[in-house]
């Protein structure tokens, strides 16, 4: 045994020897680490450290009503490791016991089927409430199960917090409330909630986070409070329904990637106090003409409007020399064969911020009035109802380019005049 120690110890001794050897003369610092082995138990993959164990994946193919052991190959389990459950998608339901100190970001993320988070009550750090997983004295909403059927949600005014992923793929929502008591939402919050039609943002929330609305494919409008500063990467990216946005001027920053793939976006209302646009921040918004860019903004990221093929005017509130400074050509084609318009403060409100129209094929603005070519509707039939001899008929139609419907009657006869007596027929 003292043999196979010494042995041991010349070997490390001769590779630290070798270390000195090649490495530049200077300061470095040499660190030993014990990382815990991984171990597998049924559907669990855990770590040990200081004799607790960490779940820190879980076999996907889980499902059903699901107890979270309280030990793991004789180890206390205290731990549910960063997502954990990703994925899980036949798990139903969780029971986390009272061992359980601690949840990681996105631990049932993507649990499609999840309905419901229960927790013991002995448990002295969670708790939840109509299956939603909470910290103990809720204030910070850590996990809205993905398979709840719910279409509206209103957060409780205790909570302060939203945690990362917390509404993540819960497709059946369309309405969320967040209450002014709400100062923090994490990264991936409402990533790929498809069903979300609408979001305020209230006054008290200072930030976007990284993904927050990325994948919302429904989303149509969204009201930032006045006290967001900056909006994140990713932030907005792929909401595909949605056709304009203001940001207020609390707003210093838009992180790249934050509106990319919004192939409806018409109009943006940038704020007087955003000096930064990062990369590709506007990439693939094909649907926006005019674009207005107040002189705070000091620095535009390389391709930020790359692809934006319909930009015709970009109105900027400062000189060609502030322009020209801001290095905005670099990449950014669609932009650079606009039209610039200088010292653009005095333009009316529409010019600098979009026209209003109510949808494609409206030709007039319903703020300032004015008009666009466009082409007309292009109606066609999908439902249509006869007349009869006692009731009016009808005809739907719909318009292929921006789906207005119409709607009109077909009368029937009340009574009939002839102009003959009689008539005679071979």
């Amino acid at each position: 045994m003292k043999n196979t120690t010494i042995k041991k110890l010349l070997s490390l001794f001769l590779a630290i020897a070798i270390m000195v050897c090649v490495i530049p003369f200077g300061t470095f610092t040499l660190t030993a680490s014990a990382e815990s082995e991984e171990y597998t138990e049924d559907y669990y993959t855990y770590m040990v450290s200081n004799g607790m164990a960490t779940i820190t994946e879980v076999n996907t193919s889980i499902s059903g009503d699901v107890t979270i052991p309280s030990t793991l190959g004789g180890y206390s389990v205290t731990s549910i490791g960063d997502g954990a459950f990703f994925g899980c998608t036949s798990l139903t339901s969780v029971t986390i016991g009272g061992s359980v100190t601690s949840v990681g970001d996105g631990a049932f993320s993507k649990c499609i089927s999840l309905t419901e988070i229960k927790v013991s009550a002995n448990n002295s750090n969670y708790s939840s409430s109509n299956g939603i997983l909470f910290n103990k004295d809720k204030t910070s909403l850590i996990c809205y199960p993905a398979g709840k059927e719910n279409t509206s949600y209103i957060i409780p005014d205790n909570v302060t917090s939203i945690g990362d992923r917390a509404f993540s793929v819960c497709k059946s929502l369309k309405s969320i409330t967040i209450g002014d008591s709400v100062t923090s939402i994490g990264w991936w919050t409402f990533s790929d909630c498809t069903s979300l039609t609408s979001i305020t943002i209230p006054n008290s929330v200072t930030s976007i986070g990284f993904y927050v609305f990325n994948g919302c494919t429904s989303l149509e409008r969204v009201s930032l409070g006045s006290n967001v500063t900056s909006i994140g990467s990713h932030a907005f990216c792929d909401c595909t329904s949605l056709t304009n946005i203001t940001i207020p001027d609390s707003v210093t920053s838009i992180g790249s990637y934050a509106f990319c793939d919004c192939t409806n976006l018409e109009s943006i209302t940038i704020g007087d106090s955003v000096t930064s646009i990062g990369d590709v921040a506007f990439y693939n918004c094909t649907s926006l003409t005019d674009i207005m860019i107040p002189d705070s903004v000091t620095s535009i990221g390389d391709v930020a409007f790359y692809n934006c093929s319909g930009i015709i005017n970009v109105y900027y509130e400062g000189t060609a020399e502030e322009w020209g400074a801001i290095a905005i050509y670099r990449g950014n084609h669609y932009l650079s064969s606009a039209t610039i318009h200088y010292n653009c403060s005095d333009f009316s409100e529409c010019a600098l911020k979009g026209h209003k129209y109510d949808n494609n094929c409206d030709k007039t603005c319903n703020v300032c009035k004015a008009t666009r070519k466009v082409p007309a509707h292009k109606y066609k039939t999908t439902a249509q109802t006869k007349a009869t001899l006692k009731k009016n008929g009808s005809i739907t139609q719909k318009c292929t380019a921006c789906g207005k419907i119409s709607k009109s009657t077909i009368k029937y006869a009340k009574t009939f005049k002839l102009s003959a007596t009689s008539y005679t027929y071979n």
